[in-house]
């Protein structure tokens, strides 16, 4: 009997997890547009960024809490750009802070905010 029912919920798992999915019942809620509605720019300043390992190992850092971002190496050491939504002021520092914070927990500690700025949506 067991093995039976085992069977079952085993014959049956991949439709239930596909529902799961499509309905979106274990993905977070993802605020809309309206609730962040300022789009902003941050550049970061990263001295010790050096080779493409660390433009990967920057961008993965950031990823959570960015739209996007785009890492690239200069002359001395390299500059990231990062795109995220905030709902206001208040907001768009905290947010600058804690990607700089991310940066510095990747190994990169002499991270330097440079420019905040608001884009315009395309």
């Amino acid at each position: 009997v067991l093995s039976t029912i085992a069977k079952l919920f085993l014959g049956f798992l991949p439709e239930v997890v596909d529902v799961v999915n499509r309905k979106g019942w274990l993905r977070p809620r993802v605020r809309s547009d309206d609730e962040l509605p300022l789009l902003m720019t941050a550049t970061y300043s990263v001295p010790a960024m050096g080779c493409v390992a660390c433009i990967n190992k920057i961008n993965a850092s950031v990823s959570p809490l960015v739209v996007s971002s785009d890492s690239w190496l200069e002359d001395k050491g390299g500059t990231t750009k990062v795109t995220f939504r905030a709902k206001d002021e208040d907001m768009v520092k905290r947010t600058a802070e804690k990607i700089a914070e991310s940066i510095r927990s990747a190994g990169f500690t002499s991270c330097t905010l440079q420019k905040v700025a608001q884009e315009t949506e395309r």
